[in-house]
């Protein structure tokens, strides 16, 4: 499933959703964080990092939070390529 967010002229493809929320969800588990505990850390309501976790595209500001957040780059969590680039 492919998906697309678009900022202005800028156009980010998602190569699949899914990927974005196994990652996401995998990085979450990895800092021993429950969904409402990460929610509040990035200050947005728990239904919309279930949401995430489920395959809901995420916009380009969100997206480099949570690569922020994560210190890894936007690219790995759109990717399918499992090599960990981090900032």
């Amino acid at each position: 499933m492919e998906s697309l967010v678009e900022q202005g002229k800028k156009t980010i493809y998602y190569e699949n959703v899914y990927v974005f929320g196994q990652k996401l969800k995998s990085l979450r588990k990895k800092r021993k964080l429950s969904i409402k505990a990460f929610s509040k850390k990035i200050g947005w309501g728990y239904w919309c990092v279930e949401r995430w976790e489920k395959g809901d595209p995420v916009g380009p500001n969100t997206l480099n939070m949570l690569a922020e957040f994560f210190n890894v780059s936007p690219d790995y969590l759109l990717s399918a390529n499992e090599q960990l680039t981090l900032f």
